[in-house]
Protein backbone atom coordinates (compact mmCIF):
# COMPACT_ATOMS: atom_id res chain seq x y z
CA UNK A 1 0.00 0.00 0.00
CA UNK A 2 2.82 2.55 0.93
CA UNK A 3 4.40 1.84 -2.67
CA UNK A 4 0.98 2.65 -4.31
CA UNK A 5 0.71 5.78 -2.20
CA UNK A 6 4.15 7.09 -2.84
CA UNK A 7 3.42 6.62 -6.56
CA UNK A 8 2.42 9.60 -8.46
CA UNK A 9 -1.10 8.22 -10.23
CA UNK A 10 -0.99 7.55 -13.52
CA UNK A 11 -3.26 7.16 -16.37
CA UNK A 12 -3.37 3.49 -16.14
CA UNK A 13 -3.60 3.47 -11.75
CA UNK A 14 -7.15 2.49 -10.50
CA UNK A 15 -9.71 4.85 -9.21
CA UNK A 16 -8.57 3.55 -5.74
CA UNK A 17 -5.04 4.48 -5.89
CA UNK A 18 -5.79 7.73 -7.52
CA UNK A 19 -7.85 8.51 -4.35
CA UNK A 20 -5.28 6.93 -1.94
CA UNK A 21 -2.33 9.34 -3.89
CA UNK A 22 -4.26 12.48 -3.59
CA UNK A 23 -5.22 12.12 0.03
CA UNK A 24 -1.93 11.52 1.06
CA UNK A 25 -0.80 14.29 -0.74
CA UNK A 26 -3.63 16.41 0.99
CA UNK A 27 -2.13 14.78 4.51
CA UNK A 28 1.48 16.04 4.24
CA UNK A 29 0.50 19.34 3.18
CA UNK A 30 -1.63 19.72 5.83
CA UNK A 31 0.98 18.10 8.28
CA UNK A 32 3.75 21.08 6.63
CA UNK A 33 1.16 23.65 6.83
CA UNK A 34 0.10 22.97 10.76
CA UNK A 35 4.00 22.60 10.87
CA UNK A 36 4.77 26.18 9.38
CA UNK A 37 1.69 27.55 11.77
CA UNK A 38 3.25 26.16 15.18
CA UNK A 39 6.62 27.58 14.32
CA UNK A 40 5.42 30.86 13.82
CA UNK A 41 3.48 30.98 16.43
CA UNK A 42 6.37 29.81 18.60
CA UNK A 43 8.66 32.13 17.08
CA UNK A 44 6.58 35.20 17.68
CA UNK A 45 6.00 34.26 21.30
CA UNK A 46 9.47 34.26 21.51
CA UNK A 47 10.08 37.54 20.06
CA UNK A 48 6.94 38.86 22.44
CA UNK A 49 8.49 37.33 25.73
CA UNK A 50 11.96 38.95 24.81
CA UNK A 51 10.40 42.35 24.27
CA UNK A 52 8.34 42.15 27.31
CA UNK A 53 11.93 41.11 29.24
CA UNK A 54 13.67 44.04 27.55
CA UNK A 55 10.80 46.58 28.48
CA UNK A 56 10.88 45.26 31.82
CA UNK A 57 14.87 45.83 32.30
CA UNK A 58 14.43 49.53 30.76
CA UNK A 59 11.77 50.22 33.15
CA UNK A 60 13.83 49.09 36.27
CA UNK A 61 16.63 51.28 35.16
CA UNK A 62 15.10 54.41 33.75
CA UNK A 63 12.99 54.22 36.95
CA UNK A 64 16.08 54.40 39.34
CA UNK A 65 18.36 56.69 37.18
CA UNK A 66 15.13 59.06 37.23
CA UNK A 67 14.85 58.69 40.93
CA UNK A 68 18.60 58.91 42.15
CA UNK A 69 18.26 62.49 43.51
CA UNK A 70 15.32 60.99 45.35
CA UNK A 71 17.25 58.22 47.09
CA UNK A 72 20.13 60.38 47.36
CA UNK A 73 17.20 62.70 49.70
CA UNK A 74 15.98 59.91 51.24
CA UNK A 75 19.60 58.69 52.87
CA UNK A 76 20.62 62.23 53.55
CA UNK A 77 17.32 61.67 56.30
CA UNK A 78 18.73 58.61 56.97
CA UNK A 79 18.34 55.60 54.93
CA UNK A 80 20.97 53.15 54.60
CA UNK A 81 22.41 51.66 51.56
CA UNK A 82 20.51 48.16 52.71
CA UNK A 83 17.55 49.65 53.12
CA UNK A 84 17.44 51.23 49.59
CA UNK A 85 18.57 47.63 47.95
CA UNK A 86 15.21 46.24 49.66
CA UNK A 87 13.22 49.08 48.31
CA UNK A 88 14.54 48.33 45.16
CA UNK A 89 14.02 44.61 45.52
CA UNK A 90 10.60 44.89 46.92
CA UNK A 91 9.40 47.57 44.12
CA UNK A 92 10.72 44.97 41.43
CA UNK A 93 9.49 42.13 42.52
CA UNK A 94 5.86 43.55 42.85
CA UNK A 95 6.07 44.11 39.20
CA UNK A 96 7.33 40.71 38.32
CA UNK A 97 4.56 39.00 40.32
CA UNK A 98 1.55 41.08 38.74
CA UNK A 99 3.21 40.85 35.64
CA UNK A 100 3.14 37.09 36.11
CA UNK A 101 -0.43 37.40 37.66
CA UNK A 102 -1.92 39.87 35.06
CA UNK A 103 -0.23 37.08 32.31
CA UNK A 104 -1.45 33.93 33.03
CA UNK A 105 -5.27 35.47 33.98
CA UNK A 106 -5.59 37.06 30.81
CA UNK A 107 -3.55 34.06 28.86
CA UNK A 108 -6.12 31.67 30.55
CA UNK A 109 -8.72 33.81 29.78
CA UNK A 110 -8.10 34.65 25.89
CA UNK A 111 -7.21 30.82 25.57
CA UNK A 112 -10.74 29.79 27.07
CA UNK A 113 -12.50 32.86 24.88
CA UNK A 114 -11.32 31.54 21.87
CA UNK A 115 -11.95 27.27 22.64
CA UNK A 116 -15.41 27.60 24.39
CA UNK A 117 -16.85 30.83 23.24
CA UNK A 118 -15.88 31.48 19.58
CA UNK A 119 -15.56 27.35 19.21
CA UNK A 120 -11.61 27.94 17.62
CA UNK A 121 -11.44 23.79 18.34
CA UNK A 122 -7.94 23.86 16.46
CA UNK A 123 -6.67 26.01 19.61
CA UNK A 124 -6.13 23.69 22.17
CA UNK A 125 -6.58 24.50 25.97
CA UNK A 126 -4.06 23.08 27.94
CA UNK A 127 -2.21 24.27 31.28
CA UNK A 128 0.55 23.53 31.56
CA UNK A 129 2.33 24.88 35.11
CA UNK A 130 5.88 24.65 34.04
CA UNK A 131 6.67 27.31 31.41
CA UNK A 132 4.91 29.85 34.06
CA UNK A 133 6.97 28.77 36.93
CA UNK A 134 9.80 28.84 34.64
CA UNK A 135 9.61 32.10 33.30
CA UNK A 136 8.18 33.33 36.33
CA UNK A 137 11.56 32.47 38.44
CA UNK A 138 13.32 33.81 35.09
CA UNK A 139 11.37 37.37 36.05
CA UNK A 140 12.23 37.34 39.55
CA UNK A 141 15.79 36.67 38.45
CA UNK A 142 16.25 39.09 36.24
CA UNK A 143 14.78 41.43 38.53
CA UNK A 144 17.04 40.91 41.10
CA UNK A 145 20.02 40.99 39.16
CA UNK A 146 18.93 44.63 37.92
CA UNK A 147 18.25 45.80 41.01
CA UNK A 148 21.23 44.74 42.60
CA UNK A 149 23.04 46.61 39.66
CA UNK A 150 21.14 49.57 39.72
CA UNK A 151 21.62 49.74 43.85
CA UNK A 152 25.65 48.85 43.12
CA UNK A 153 25.39 51.67 40.88
CA UNK A 154 23.87 54.51 42.84
CA UNK A 155 26.00 53.48 45.69
CA UNK A 156 29.11 54.36 43.56
CA UNK A 157 28.27 58.53 43.80
CA UNK A 158 28.96 59.95 47.17
CA UNK A 159 25.55 61.42 48.67
CA UNK A 160 26.13 64.80 47.81
CA UNK A 161 27.11 64.16 44.06
CA UNK A 162 23.65 62.44 43.98
CA UNK A 163 22.05 65.45 45.39
CA UNK A 164 23.66 67.84 43.10
CA UNK A 165 22.15 65.88 40.05
CA UNK A 166 19.37 66.68 38.06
Amino acid sequence: ILGILKEPPTSTSSPLETIASLLLAKVLKTRRTAAALLLTTKTSSAFVILFGLLNMVNMLISSAIVRKREFALLQAVGMTNQQLRKMLYREGMSISVLATFLGVTVGVLLCYLANKVLALKFILFEFNIFPILLFSILLVGLQICISYGVSRSIEKDTLVERLRTE
